[in-house]
């Protein structure tokens, strides 16, 4: 059934698609999570499959982010010319072909052009469903809605890597990916039933790719976006070091088996969520620029106790505890960056947002073969990059973003 009506506000929805809204887009933004957090306890058992090194397979979350790249790339400015439906669907059966790819691959090679495939369309799908996000709502009620679409898409997290470390002792990690490809088909027929474009013909774009760089330049005139760039390009260089290092580290250095790695990933997961929640509460009282301060602030004295953790040698529990606290304000951080960086890109949300995914996933992408070289017996290295990256993040806020001279959120 194909739907012509558009929806251009908040107002114009009724209760029952507000619900339907908030159950698809997020699991649409489940993908990004499901296409790295189930797999991280199957890595030994891939490197063995593929008769690979560690670095090799760590390599292949390299290709994770450059999939995630391409896909904000290209779905930002198509969904800003075509409307966000037809993205949307494209993406998601993108996702459903990776991860059935995946599956089949018989070689390291094509596992990777696999994860690409599966990263590229979990990516478009991620950012086209942030614009939708953006079509129907501004300032503080945005804030509210994304934190509405994370309750849903902050499950991932948490089951996937339960879910991945326990579905090993039944199936393969081959398996693993056939199950997530069902799972997004399923998305795919949920979303093509019901639902409803939300940017009017008259709002679009030039088609295709015509004028990306002008809407590029448009949006980077805007100081403000372009240090809360900075500031999650940062973060997300930090997190891709920790999913890089945290399998071996704790599988490894620190003995666990696959199913208590995946409880305990899945717990400090969980830890992201309840930063998600914790913010859009505190976001009706305390201004999103501040929460930034105080999230960056945090994360990285978290980064300084893991580097405490190895020098000192202490126990396992204070290194997840250090792990959570970063995670945490890693959550935290996510809905200050979208709602305060969309709110003045009405039309160009998916140019906005997809710009900023894309610096995310290209800057990570050529960083990411440097964790390949950090030790993963102690929690030393990656201290320091995540205490570094929140450093500059916090320097990119005072000194670029100028929290003081942010405009107060509409409500």
């Amino acid at each position: 059934m194909v739907i012509l009506s558009v929806i251009q506000s908040s107002s114009a929805i009724t209760q029952r698609q507000r619900i339907t809204f908030i159950l698809l887009l997020g699991g649409l933004m489940t993908l990004m999570p499901f296409t790295i957090d189930p797999y991280l306890p199957s890595f030994p058992n891939i490197a063995k499959y593929f008769s690979a090194t560690q670095a090799t397979i760590q390599f292949t979350l390299t290709g994770v982010t450059l999939g995630f790249a391409i896909g904000q790339i290209l779905a930002g400015p198509l969904s800003d010319a075509l409307g966000r439906r037809r993205p949307l669907l494209a993406a998601n059966l993108l996702f459903a072909i990776g991860a059935v790819g995946s599956f089949l691959a018989p070689s390291v090679e094509l596992f990777f052009a696999a994860r690409v495939l599966m990263a590229l369309g979990a990516s478009a799908a991620s950012v086209v469903a942030a614009a939708v996000i953006r079509d129907l709502y501004v300032g503080l009620p945005m804030v509210k809605m994304l934190s509405r679409v994370y309750l849903i898409q902050g499950t991932a997290p948490i089951l996937g890597p339960i879910l991945g470390s326990q579905l090993l002792g039944f199936v393969s990690w081959q398996q693993l990916f056939l199950i997530f490809g069902v799972f997004s088909a399923l998305i795919l027929v949920l979303a093509a039933r019901y639902l409803v474009e939300t940017l009017h013909f008259d709002d679009r774009r030039s088609s295709g790719f015509a004028g990306m760089v002008g809407r590029f330049r448009a949006v980077l005139r805007d100081r403000i976006y372009v240090g809360l760039v900075a500031y999650s390009v940062l973060q997300t260089v930090a997190l891709f070091c920790y999913l890089n290092v945290v399998s071996y580290l704790f599988q490894d250095g620190y003995g666990l088996s696959a199913a208590n790695f995946g409880f305990l990933f899945a717990i400090n997961s969980a830890c992201s969520f309840v930063g998600l929640q914790v913010v859009a509460r505190l976001s009706r009282t305390i201004a999103p620029q501040w929460l930034l301060v105080f999230a960056a602030s945090f994360a990285s004295l978290s980064g300084l106790g893991l580097v405490a953790v190895a020098y000192w040698h202490l126990p396992i529990w204070v290194a997840a505890t250090c792990f959570a606290l970063f995670i945490f304000n890693f959550g935290a951080s996510f809905t200050p960056i979208s709602a305060i960086s969309l709110a003045q890109h009405g039309s160009e949300a998916g140019t906005a947002a997809s710009l900023m995914g894309v610096l995310n996933f290209v800057i990570t992408s050529l960083v990411s073969p440097l964790f390949g070289f950090l030790a993963v017996t102690d929690a030393g290295g990656v201290g320091w990059v995540i205490a570094g990256c929140y450093g500059l993040a916090l320097a990119s806020l005072f000194f670029i973003v100028r929290p003081r001279t942010v405009p107060a959120m509409a409500k």
